[in-house]
């Protein structure tokens, strides 16, 4: 049986498998890993920011990934070549920047969300229109991101629904 023994807790909270089997796991302090196969170390460990993941998500492809905090989301790439991405490869110097999500506060006001907490956050996952959106919801409402526009870092294009 293959395991890995950390020294210290690591608080994992949630986990997520890529379309071929690949997985990454959420920790308490924010940190994601990257695994290429189970009971083996972390290829890439993607540093937190400090609040806990409360959902995580990937695609089938495995390029982008999704994590949801309470009160933000972080959307990190993976690929970082053409060929490469963090889970066969360590990323070292080369670890993406995520991008934040959250909604404008003149929306939090207009639809009475300033104390309400994001659910996780998941890619669309449809038969013929793979992973074009991410979908969370706060409160009652329900609040997309088209990917597209993220990558051209437009982050305060959403949908309220």
């Amino acid at each position: 049986m293959n395991s890995k023994i950390y020294t210290t807790n690591p608080y994992f909270t949630k986990m997520a498998t890529t379309g071929n089997g690949k997985f990454l796991i959420g920790s308490k302090k924010g940190e994601i890993r990257l695994f290429d196969k189970l009971g083996k170390k972390a290829k890439t460990l993607l540093p937190g920011l400090g609040d806990e993941i409360i959902g995580i998500d990937v695609t089938y492809s495995g390029h982008w990934i999704i994590a949801t905090t309470p009160y933000y989301l972080l959307v990190i790439p993976t690929l970082f070549s053409e060929t490469k991405n963090g889970f066969d490869y360590q990323m070292g110097k080369e670890k993406p920047h995520p991008w934040w999500l959250t909604l404008a506060t003149h929306d939090k006001a207009k639809f009475g969300l300033s104390n309400q907490k994001f659910s996780k956050a998941t890619f669309n996952n449809g038969q013929t229109n793979w992973d074009t959106q991410i979908v969370t919801s706060i409160g009652k409402y329900v609040v997309t991101w088209k990917l597209k526009d993220i990558k051209k870092g437009n982050l305060a294009l959403y949908e309220i629904k």
